[in-house]
């Protein structure tokens, strides 16, 4: 289940919050997966699970560790070394690699019990077109295993389509944390190469 809010529903619920009443239901702040929420489970009708650990970040008004939307708490994205803060949309979700015990069937490797927090988030930035574009990521990784995980790397698989799937490129620039997909020539495929895909032809974008 993907949990999704937006800086409008905050802004709104906490309008509507000023008076210490709600007179709206604004489902999406009532509903989400804060630790301890009261009200999760009458949004979603099933209860709320580890409700000892912290889980999707929030703003927590009067500090108590518990997420209570009545006590002006409200969703927030938290990341390391900056202030949280609302961007125009977030979505909240867990993962894990359990599956179902078999070694995996392409690395044949074993789950490693693994619990992953991740928040996408994106801003509304008419006027800075890379911001307007990009979506964010968190990640927040947990060890499930009664095992302690030793020289542990993260990587992301990418499979970028830039035009014609047949010609792209990925690279990196490690100063700026970022990567990126490129053509391998100065013109994309023909759409004749790749069928029922739309190609750039001439100067294809990175």
């Amino acid at each position: 289940r993907h949990f999704r809010v937006t800086s409008a529903q905050v802004a709104a619920f906490l309008d509507d919050l000023a008076d210490g009443t709600l007179s709206a239901p604004h489902t999406a702040i009532r509903g989400w997966p804060g630790r301890g929420n009261p009200f999760f489970a009458d949004v979603w009708g099933f209860d709320l699970p580890f409700t000892a650990q912290m889980l999707a970040p929030f703003h927590d008004e009067d500090n108590d560790g518990e997420y209570n939307p009545m006590d002006g708490d409200y969703p927030v994205v938290k990341l390391q070394g900056l202030s949280e803060f609302v961007p125009d949309q977030q979505i909240w979700q867990v993962i894990n690699d359990q599956g179902g015990g078999a070694p995996d069937p392409v690395t044949l490797g074993k789950s490693l019990q693994a619990e992953i927090h991740i928040t996408y988030f994106v801003f509304n930035c008419p006027d800075k077109p890379l911001i307007n574009n990009a979506m964010f990521t968190s990640h927040k990784l947990i060890n499930r295993a009664d095992f302690f995980v030793d020289s542990f790397s993260l990587a992301m698989f990418v499979d970028f389509d830039l035009g014609c799937y047949s010609d792209d490129y990925v690279g990196s620039h490690p100063p700026t944390n970022t990567f990126y997909a490129y053509n391998r020539t100065n013109t994309d495929q023909t759409i004749s190469t790749c069928p029922q895909v739309t190609t750039f032809g001439l100067n294809p974008p990175v």
